[in-house]
């Protein structure tokens, strides 16, 4: 089997050359950089120089495969990075979804994200539930715009598009914010635990890997697939690392309403200081949000069978244990934030 991978040297597209490599699949991958062709070739893979707006060179990358999955994207919170979403998350997937279609390929894996699906409001929803606007942040405005406006329209004109669906991803070689967060309750930073309300459908990297590949080998064209993991409370998993770290964490639970006045401090704060990006202000936007779903779908119709919080938090640890010793935290920053959340807190909000 062949496959050529968009995003192959991002966080989760490596653990899919990795598994792909592993089955015996040739696999290209686009590398829009020296850095991300390296990862790639260090993975196995073919290295396609080129980015997601580069048509001719997506097409002839994609001729005779098998399996297009395209996982490339923007995820990131800092000020800097919101003008990349629509560009690459909404133009850029209909530029590689077009590519493949009109490549002849078979079948392509299209990543989209739990997001799409909005806050919903502790409700536990499925591939059903149609999100309407507003959005919390520009990313999960980027994702829903790719998934309702790009890919769906293409699948209706008979791209074969299967459409899956992590939740919050975490696990080795993880750059986001939840990987942020795991780092300072390890380190006992968060004896003030913010948005512990907030509910989230936690996925390892390798079930979404495992996921992407069931959704291409089983997957119905047209179908959504919700790889949406453990639906959990931040409470849940700030009290699952203190079971594993056999140790107090937590002294002080914050709702995620206590956080939002913080969000103007916050958008200041980011681009002057080294604040930890659990605090950035599209993270304060996503506190007391509930972001969760049902995973029975693919279960049932893949096969899929994600690990449980706990054991995924066990190799998460282990990671952060081998990690951390060479990884700081700017202390100063980190601790000028929360003088301002004990202010919040004493003054009784």
């Amino acid at each position: 089997m062949k496959a050529f991978v968009t995003g192959g040297s991002g966080f989760i597209g490596s653990h899919l050359i990795r598994k792909l490599i592993a089955s015996d699949w040739q696999v290209r991958a686009l590398a829009r950089s020296q850095p991300s062709a390296d990862i790639v070739a260090r993975l196995g893979a073919e290295v396609v120089p080129g980015d997601v707006f580069d048509r001719e060179v997506l097409q002839r990358a994609m001729k005779d495969c098998d399996v297009v999955f395209h996982v490339a994207g923007v995820y990131d919170f800092r000020k800097e990075k919101r003008g990349e979403y629509i560009p690459v998350n909404v133009h850029g997937t209909e530029m590689v979804l077009r590519a493949a279609w009109q490549a002849g390929v078979p079948r392509i894996v299209h990543t989209s994200s739990v997001v799409v699906l909005g806050d919903t409001c502790g409700r536990v929803v499925d591939e059903q539930h149609v999100h309407r606007p507003p959005w919390r942040t520009a990313y999960d405005r980027s994702k829903w715009l790719a998934h309702h406006r790009v890919v769906e329209p293409l699948i209706k004109q008979g791209a074969p598009v299967i459409i899956a669906m992590p939740g919050g991803v975490y696990g080795p070689g993880d750059p986001s914010v939840i990987a942020d967060l795991f780092r300072l309750l390890y380190r006992g930073f968060l004896k003030i635990f913010p948005g512990s309300d907030t509910l989230i459908s936690f996925v390892h990297v390798e079930d979404v890997a495992d996921g992407l590949i069931l959704a291409a080998e089983k997957g119905k064209i047209g179908e959504s697939y919700l790889l949406s993991g453990v639906n959990s409370s931040l409470k849940q998993v700030a009290e699952t690392w203190s079971e594993l770290l056999q140790r107090k964490l937590v002294y002080i639970y914050l709702p995620g309403r206590v956080l939002r006045p913080l969000i103007p401090m916050a958008e200041w704060l980011a681009p002057r200081l080294h604040t930890p990006a659990f605090m950035h202000p599209d993270t304060l936007r996503l506190l007391g949000a509930a972001y969760i779903a049902s995973n029975a779908k693919a279960r049932v119709e893949l096969g899929w069978q994600p690990r449980s919080l706990r054991s995924g938090f066990e190799e998460a640890l282990q990671a952060l244990m081998q990690e951390l010793p060479a990884q700081q935290i700017p202390r100063r920053s980190f601790h000028l934030v929360w003088e301002y959340c004990w202010l919040l807190f004493g003054a009784g909000l």
